[in-house]
């Protein structure tokens, strides 16, 4: 979302750029608190045809009503050398 330039004044700014700041501080400590090194996975990226999506957005339109813009996409699993190895990546 935008907003045009000039509607928040300096002085809120700077207090939400504080604010922001110490909340991400936080979400990292908290992580790597909770999480140890194995835990947080390793993304990859892939480049896959978006016909190979054109099922997904087709029932999710006719199903739900919803038309999906399918362009980027996250999908989480795990890749075939940890599924191997038993790496639990699941939030327990």
């Amino acid at each position: 979302m935008h907003i045009p330039d000039g509607f928040i004044s300096a002085p809120v700014a700077t207090v939400g750029c504080i604010v922001a700041a110490g909340c991400v501080a936080y979400a990292v400590k908290a992580t790597n608190k909770k999480m140890g090194e194995k835990q947080i996975p390793l993304m990859g990226v892939l480049d896959l045809e978006e016909s190979v999506l054109y099922p997904l957005r087709d029932a999710l339109f006719r199903d739900y009503d919803f038309e999906a813009d399918l362009r980027h996409l996250a999908i989480s699993g795990k890749c075939s050398e940890c599924r191997k190895k038993g790496d639990n990546l699941s939030h327990e």
